[in-house]
């Protein structure tokens, strides 16, 4: 596969803070080396892509760069803020046969302390 095919063909995943890509970059002895795009699991999702040197490295690294620096990343939808009071109303007042001051002197009846 050739270097521009490749290059797009890299799923690079959309976060709510940026863009993510598992890259590994594997360096043999005589110079050369592949890069492998990854799952999370960590295997391989694509061919790798060879390359013959280190200028030739650090130009496919920039152009991963740039690509991922073009995604668009969309925000995750925000929630409208809730108490605890009010995401845990359905809760309150449902122990039934509780003394009445159980909030008050929760440390008494649980764990023995003196009542306040």
């Amino acid at each position: 596969m050739k270097f521009d095919e490749w290059l797009t063909n890299i799923p690079i995943q959309t976060t709510p803070s940026g863009a993510r890509l598992d890259l590994r970059l594997y360096v043999y002895p005589d110079g050369h080396g592949n890069f492998l795009v990854e799952d999370e699991s960590g295997k391989a999702r694509m061919p790798g892509q060879p390359v013959n040197d280190p200028a030739e490295a650090r130009d496919v690294l920039e152009k991963i760069w740039n690509r991922a620096m073009g995604v668009k990343v969309t925000a995750a939808p925000t929630l409208p803020s809730r108490t605890l009071a009010e995401r845990l109303g359905d809760l309150i007042g449902s122990v039934p046969e509780l003394p009445p001051d159980m909030a008050e002197n929760h440390d008494h009846y649980l764990h023995g302390a003196p009542k306040q």
